[in-house]
């Protein structure tokens, strides 16, 4: 049997329930002097103003509610984005996950697409041909799109996307290929490596090590 999972939202934030509680209860007293103001109408509709001190007094009640339903009214949407912020910040590192996965699909992408260039150049020489229209020619603004991404990442709070564990982050001095030949990466690409393949980069120059 599947289970099904009710999510909470930022209106089950205590504080927002509380503002919202609050406001409510203005709302009903507003309501109530309101109500009593119209009753003092001579037959219940509007009609020539009553001058009465209790008119006089119920409307002013009325009108200082007015005034605390508006106040009210900001308190609910600050503890709204307040709550709001909370739960965004809260889900940040899933979406960081799911952020570097894309990432990481994106740099296969590209890598691949470098590979095949890269067979096609040499098919070309050996045959005296030029080499042939790429098949995925938006490859190059994929590539621009990740590296503006990664620039976005390092510029907000908190840094850039974390390392994974047991990765160190290094930049490229030359052109590296992966150990099975599967992917390559061309100089100047911030990537993250396997620790030992990141300490080997860097013993035989080939990367330097960089902040994460």
């Amino acid at each position: 049997m599947s289970e099904r999972v009710i999510e909470k939202t930022y209106e089950d934030d205590p504080e927002v329930r509380e503002a919202a509680g609050r406001r409510e209860a203005l709302l009903r007293e507003r309501d109530v002097a309101r109500a009593a103001c119209w009753r003092l109408l001579p037959e219940g509709k509007h009609g020539p103003t009553p001058t009465t001190l209790e008119y006089l007094r119920l409307y002013d009640a009325a009108m200082v509610l007015d005034d605390a339903v508006a106040v009210s009214d900001r308190e609910v949407q600050a503890a709204e984005r307040a709550a709001q912020a909370r739960i965004a910040e809260a889900r940040r590192p899933g979406r960081d996950g799911l952020l570097r996965d894309l990432m990481g699909a994106a740099e296969k992408v590209i890598s691949a697409d470098r590979v095949l260039r890269t067979y096609d150049e040499a098919t070309g020489s050996a045959a005296g041909l030029a080499p042939g229209a790429p098949p995925l020619p938006a490859i190059g603004l994929l590539r621009e799109q990740l590296a503006q991404l990664r620039a976005a990442l390092d510029r907000r709070p908190g840094g850039a996307t974390p390392v994974r564990p047991g990765h160190t982050r290094v930049r490229l001095l030359s052109n590296v290929w992966s150990a099975d030949r599967l992917h390559c990466w061309a100089a100047g690409d911030v990537v993250d490596l396997d620790e030992r393949d990141a300490r080997d980069a860097v013993k035989r120059e080939f990367a330097v090590e960089v902040a994460s």
